[in-house]
């Protein structure tokens, strides 16, 4: 997991994250720029995917990006900066979901 700079929002093509990755480099980024990666992978390959955003506070500003891949109909999240997650699980208590398919 790699912050973006306060005040700056930064994504990394996936291209060049396969690049870096292909190098022998740790591909580093935050929830948005992973999210990006791994559903342009999935995308790539044939399945529908999706963008969460996802708020965790009485404010409701969202605050975290996953993906969601359709799978047999369904849509399953991705989550792709939490290293114990697994295929299909998501942060709990989520106070407001907003989802963007793309």
């Amino acid at each position: 997991y790699l912050k973006d700079p306060d005040g700056t929002e930064t994504l990394t093509s996936p291209l060049i994250a396969l690049d870096v990755i292909k190098s022998g480099h740790k591909f580093q980024e935050d929830c948005d720029g992973a999210t990006v990666f791994v559903l342009s992978l999935l995308k790539s390959i044939g399945f529908k995917v999706a963008f969460r955003i996802a708020a965790y506070n009485k404010m409701q500003n969202f605050q975290h990006v996953y993906g969601l891949v359709q799978i047999k109909g369904k849509w399953v999240p991705v989550e792709p900066i939490m290293k114990n997650y697994e295929l299909g699980q998501e942060a709990p208590n989520a106070t407001r979901l907003r989802d963007y398919v793309i």
